[in-house]
């Protein structure tokens, strides 16, 4: 079946907008948002960001709708070349191998002229030694809790069953 859902975003805490500094690595299952450099005061939530979340929850609720001997892929890595060839992971969300069977929109704010942004200081930390780094101030711009975004996913030949694991995940996201 192809399905087309229709999504609300209302962020619960800050949330970062990210640099495109490609150093800074961040883990799947954190949200950022970028800044929409056309529009003065306003920022957006990557089509990347929101799927790549979604895979990482699809991982951690996978196990309550699949039966015990079905395998599936326990990581956020598309390269993974141990994943079996039925993985409800992998062929929902797609691999270096196969391609996605959903498409994210971009996630715009709501009203533009709502996203409220804040700027927070921060100094760098020595992890070895649990000091201050001298010289190492930087800035963190993030968006306020209860600002709303939408956006839509899209889905081409879902299964009741791969249909079960999306609902879910977005449920997973809502909760956490």
């Amino acid at each position: 079946m192809n399905i087309k859902l229709n999504l609300e975003l209302i962020t619960k805490s800050h949330l970062i907008i990210g640099s495109n500094i490609k150093e800074i690595i961040n883990p799947a299952d954190l949200l950022q948002a970028r800044r929409i450099y056309s529009q003065k005061n306003s920022a957006y939530i990557p089509a990347t960001s929101f799927k790549g979340v979604l895979r990482r929850s699809a991982v951690q609720v996978a196990h309550f709708i699949l039966d015990e001997n079905e395998k599936y892929c326990n990581t956020v890595d598309i390269r993974n070349k141990n994943c079996s060839p039925d993985c409800i992971i992998c062929n929902l969300f797609g691999t270096n191998n196969k391609p996605s069977k959903i498409i994210c929109e971009d996630f715009l704010p709501s009203n533009p002229d709502d996203v409220k942004l804040i700027i927070l200081t921060q100094t760098s930390i020595n992890p070895k030694t649990n000091t201050t780094k001298k010289g190492q101030l930087f800035t963190k711009e993030m968006i306020v809790p209860e600002t709303s975004f939408y956006g839509s996913l899209y889905g081409e030949n879902i299964s009741d069953k791969e249909l079960n694991l999306l609902r879910l995940a977005l449920k997973n996201i809502e909760f956490c």
